[in-house]
C-alpha cells in the first residue's frame, strides 16, 4: 500500500495491486480495476515512484517504510541505512533508478 494525499488534505492508504492506471489531467486521477477513481495531490510522476518503491519491496525483501519522513537519503541513493523502528532493525536498502 501506498500514502497518497486528496484533495481535501486527507490521508489515504491505496492498495497498489488494485490500481489499473494513473492519468494527469491536470491532477492525478487514479482508476481502480473496480472502475472507480480518485484524485489526488500527488503528481502522477510521484504516484509512480511509490508504486515502483513498493514494488521493488516486495520483490527483494525489504520491508516498505510508508513515512516519506523517515528517509534520511533520496530514495533513489545507492546508500543504505539502518535504522531502529519501533525496536525492530531494519535494513533500508536505496536502490538507484536506472
Amino acid at each position: 500500500m501506498i500514502e497518497v494525499t486528496r484533495l481535501d488534505n486527507s490521508k489515504i492508504l491505496v492498495n497498489v495491486e488494485m490500481i489499473q492506471s494513473l492519468q494527469a489531467t491536470p491532477d492525478t486521477v487514479i482508476t481502480f480495476t473496480t472502475n472507480g477513481k480518485m484524485i489526488v495531490k500527488e503528481p502522477v510522476d510521484e504516484v509512480s515512484k511509490r508504486i515502483l518503491r513498493y514494488q521493488r519491496s516486495m520483490h527483494t525483501g525489504v520491508p516498505y517504510i510508508l513515512r516519506e519522513h523517515n528517509r534520511a537519503h533520496s530514495p533513489y541513493s545507492t546508500n543504505t541505512k539502518q535504522e531502529d523502528v519501533k525496536g525492530i532493525k531494519v535494513h533500508n536498502i536505496k536502490l538507484t533508478d536506472k
